[in-house]
């Protein structure tokens, strides 16, 4: 299921980002190739942030779409004091790759892995 702000997304582009569920991205990685460029090419056709949660085994369990300048990053489940599992990857529709203060804040306040 895809999140966030879906409104006036053409199916088919929405069937992408659906299909990028069926992905599994080897665990020595942080993310694959094949994710990276399908994401950055749906973000240049809508001029939204998407962003894309994988656990450690690999398997992506959330996808939003955000806004131009920021993407709620989906449900996680993070308990105690340990890193929560997941890392998450996401877009800047901008081209800018600096993290933002919401990025950092959201790495350290989720306990993201990366």
């Amino acid at each position: 299921m895809i999140t966030g702000n879906i409104d006036g997304i053409k199916k088919t582009i929405l069937d992408r980002l659906e299909s990028l569920y069926d992905l599994v991205i080897d665990n020595d990685m942080y993310f694959s190739q094949e994710l990276v460029e399908e994401i950055n090419s749906i973000t240049v056709l809508i001029k939204k942030e998407l962003c894309v949660v994988i656990n450690r085994r690999g398997k992506i369990t959330g996808i939003s779409v955000g806004k131009i300048s920021s993407a709620e990053i989906p449900a996680i489940e993070a308990s105690g004091r340990k890193l929560s599992g997941y890392r998450v990857v996401h877009t800047h529709p901008s081209g800018d790759s600096r993290l933002s203060s919401m990025d950092t804040s959201a790495l350290l306040n989720l306990k993201l892995d990366a």
